[in-house]
């Protein structure tokens, strides 16, 4: 066995790293190739604007979100809860968010006239970043818990106290700075995306100047030689602003490691954060949902003057296909994901190659549009015939990298404490090692595999970028719909295709429930 591995890890090492060479060869090609259009390209209007709006966005949401996971102590939330709010889909959230608190918005009615204030406006940067925030903070959450059920740090508490520190001391002194280390990668997860996201930053952002992605992507969208050529070039620039965010995390932590953390001694903020995001998230499903069904919803009425479910009888015949669209594509892509992470694993853990696998983690460092875009020369000449299959099949594989990366967040741990001596067992039994696999591994971690394929599908079904890239206008789904219907003025229509998004979030989020009802039928 140990005379194959040389030749299988030199396999596998360039099947990982294949994307990310072709990658770099094709932004090098860009670069040499057409230079005419980089003096125009940096004389562009607006571009130094665009630059520093997506860089004050990075750097807030990484600072804040920082803060709140500092002050909150990710422990103290329930696990099941944070996952249902990182399920809910961001563009249906922020389209929640701006109808609440946004002027003339539903909360914007309940305040005196005298506080009004425009600090969250729709397309405005505060608002943006307020948006991302309250989307990001609850995935930090979530991997800090994961973070720390991997670290003895009720032992390193006692073993502060037992030398004379408090209990609060002894956590920013002994579990924070390992906490704050271990936690670099999903720190630079939530900065790449606040840098790169597209489909909010429509929404949510200041179009004049738009943030850079916003602006890439048009020019891509254009099929002017110039405007392809820009687009290259935002593209690789968005790629060295990830390159800085990596440094940027790197050199908060320092900070706070030497700075913050020996000063704050018995300092403990109690903020209520898990109550607070859960009664924002509630209230902006509740005003979607309201919204959706409203009839005569006029400034300054708190309640509209009639409900109706006709305009949802309208769309029906428009949204079921996109329903089931979406919902196949995401399944089919979780499933994929699932799959191929599982395999790796397994081929890790049996052939002893651990580090190859840290590749799966790259689409969640990289700009998602600098990827596409090279992607997309790639498969240009596979889907040139201009069958809808093609289409479908470049738009699945394209998806597969994103959503297998979080697979492996959530499967990788576990799988790395799972015990070998099952398998064994069921092998000296006479079973294969797949069948021995179904009947232990597969059981005892059924639980965190559908977690596993359900964060996968969600993944997929929010997807924006990829539908407008590779779908070749053959293949929609409820989220690039939603952005479509956004840039409108009929606020019931957007509201309708935002509940829809929302159902078909919460109907993969029913999976996670089957093993449970499973359970208790057999009890029974």
């Amino acid at each position: 066995m140990t005379s194959k591995l040389p030749w299988r890890g030199a396999v596998a090492l360039v099947l990982l790293t294949a994307p990310w060479l072709l990658l770099l060869s094709y932004g090098i090609e860009q670069l040499t190739q057409q230079t005419q259009f980089l003096s125009p390209w940096l004389n562009y209007p607006g571009l130094a604007e665009m630059i520093e709006q997506t860089v004050v966005v990075g750097i807030t949401v990484m600072l804040v979100a920082t803060i709140v996971v500092l002050s909150s102590q990710p422990l103290r939330s329930s696990s099941g809860w944070l996952v249902q709010v990182i399920a809910l889909p961001h563009l249906a959230f922020a389209i929640g968010l701006l109808w609440l608190f946004a002027p003339y918005g539903w909360l914007w009615r309940l305040v005196p006239e005298a506080w009004h204030s425009s600090v969250f406006d729709r397309q405005q940067l505060l608002s943006f970043i307020i948006i991302l925030l309250a989307k990001e903070i609850p995935f930090l959450w979530l991997m800090g818990q994961r973070t720390l059920a991997q670290m003895p740090w009720r032992r390193w508490l006692l073993v502060g106290q037992s030398l004379g520190y408090s209990r609060q001391r002894s956590w920013w002194l002994l579990v924070m700075p390992e906490l704050l280390r271990r936690m670099r990668l999903p720190l630079m997860i939530v900065l790449v995306y606040s840098l790169s996201v597209v489909d909010v930053a429509l929404i949510a952002a200041a179009q004049t100047p738009p943030p850079l992605a916003v602006q890439v992507l048009q020019w891509q969208l254009d099929a002017q030689p110039a405007s392809q050529q820009f687009a290259a070039y935002g593209a690789l620039t968005l790629l060295l602003l990830a390159v800085v965010a990596a440094l940027a995390v790197f050199l908060q932590e320092r900070l706070i490691r030497a700075v913050v953390l020996p000063h704050l001694g018995n300092f403990a903020l109690r903020v209520p954060w898990q109550a607070l995001v859960s009664v924002i998230g509630l209230a902006a499903a509740f005003a979607i949902a309201a919204q959706s069904i409203a009839v005569g919803w006029f400034y300054p009425e708190l309640w509209p003057t009639s409900w109706s479910v006709e305009r949802w009888q309208q769309e029906l015949s428009q949204l079921l296909p996109l329903f089931v669209q979406s919902a196949g594509i995401a399944a089919v892509v979780a499933s994929a994901s699932l799959i191929w992470v599982v395999l790796l694993l397994e081929w890790r853990r049996r052939h002893g190659v651990f580090g190859l696998s840290g590749w799966l983690l790259l689409p969640l460092l990289v700009p998602q549009l600098t990827l596409l875009l090279a992607w997309q020369e790639l498969f240009a000449a596979f889907t040139s015939g201009g069958l809808p299959w093609r289409y479908a099949l470049a738009l699945i594989m394209v998806q597969i990298p994103f959503s297998a990366a979080y697979v492996y967040l959530i499967l990788a741990p576990l799988e790395q404490r799972f015990e070998q001596r099952y398998l064994t067992t069921m092998q000296s039994f006479g079973y294969g090692f797949w069948r021995s696999w179904w009947l232990t591994k597969r059981s005892l971690l059924q639980q965190p595999l559908l977690l596993a394929w359900v964060f996968a599908a969600l993944v997929s079904m929010a997807q924006y970028l990829p539908i407008v890239l590779f779908g070749g206008g053959r293949w929609l789904t409820l989220t690039s719909e939603l952005v479509a219907v956004s840039s409108g003025a009929n606020s019931q229509l957007i509201a309708i295709y935002a509940v829809s998004q929302w159902l078909l979030a919460l109907l993969f989020l029913l999976v996670l429930a089957w093993p449970q009802q499973a359970v208790e039928g057999e009890q029974q």
